[in-house]
Formats: structure tokens, sequence, C-alpha cells
């Protein structure tokens, strides 16, 4: 048992829950060998996102809470100009955001930046979509995601621990 605790603080996790057909949630994580400060550093570095990762390409605008911004995003090798309301920041450990995907289905996205005690961190990605019509896009955004998601992870992680 202790060995299997000890194994998964190594690990990644990245798990889709469907709640019920209205709401829709993915989670994953990383471990990345660096401190807090630099994993964010990185993180926000937008001018080379395109370089390290193949989904976010650039976010435009102000990511303090209830500010609007727009969001390159690759889905489904297509560019699309995402506008966000941005929601939950904290400077130096997370932001997100949040839109309507299509009529009655919202999007809620965060990235967030943890401290471990040994100088490593934590990167989280959390990402909903609530709403009468989630139903219609939820399964194929979170098929679409947790191939994404886990990549740009691993991206970061390896922005960080190389640089």
């Amino acid at each position: 048992y202790f060995l299997l605790l000890v194994e998964r603080e190594w690990m990644s996790k990245n798990e889709v829950t469907k709640h019920s057909n209205f709401h829709w949630s993915i989670y994953t994580d990383i471990i990345i060998d660096g401190p807090k400060d630099r994993v964010w550093s990185v993180l926000m570095d937008f001018d080379h996102m395109p370089q390290r990762s193949e989904t976010l390409q650039k976010v435009k605008g102000n990511l303090s809470s209830g500010s609007k911004s727009k969001v390159d995003y690759i889905l489904k090798n297509k560019l699309r100009e995402i506008k966000r309301r941005m929601v939950d920041f904290e400077e130096g450990t997370q932001f997100g955001g949040s839109d309507t995907l299509i009529p009655l289905a919202k999007d809620y996205h965060m990235y967030r930046v943890e401290s471990l005690p040994d100088g490593r961190s934590k990167f989280i990605q959390i990402d909903e979509v609530k709403g009468i019509t989630a139903s219609l896009i939820a399964k194929m955004l979170m098929d679409e995601m947790i191939k994404t998601y886990p990549a740009f992870n691993e991206a970061l992680k390896k922005t960080v621990e190389t640089n």
C-alpha cells in the first residue's frame, strides 16, 4: 500500500467524469521537477506557447477575474479564436476562463500550479461543460481534451525541466 502511494505521487492523473447528461468534467495533473514560480513563468509565456503547445496558441488580454480575453486554440486541426470571460485569477497560482460553447452550454477551464514540499510543483487542468445542451457536444469535447490536455501538461513539464 505504501509503495502504491509513493508511486502515485510521480504519476499523472487524467480522468473524464460524466456527472450527468448535462455536466461533464475532465481533470488532469502532472508533477513537474521545478518550483511553482518557474512553472507559472513558463505557463504565462504566451509568446512562446506555439513552440510547446499543439492546441493552446495564444492568450490575448487581461487574465484577471471578470475581464474579457481572446484565446487562440487549435481544435480538430482548425485554429479558433474563443472569447472568454476570465475567472478565478490568483497571481502566481491559477487562472481560468468561461464561455458559451453553444446556446445553453457553458465551458469552464482552469489552469493551476501548486507547490509541493520538496521543491517540485503540481500542474492541474480542470475543465467542465455544463448546461441543458451539453449532452450534444460534451462527449466529443472530452474525447479531444483527454488527448490534448495531457500532451500540453507534458510539454509544459519538458520546458520547465530542460530550461
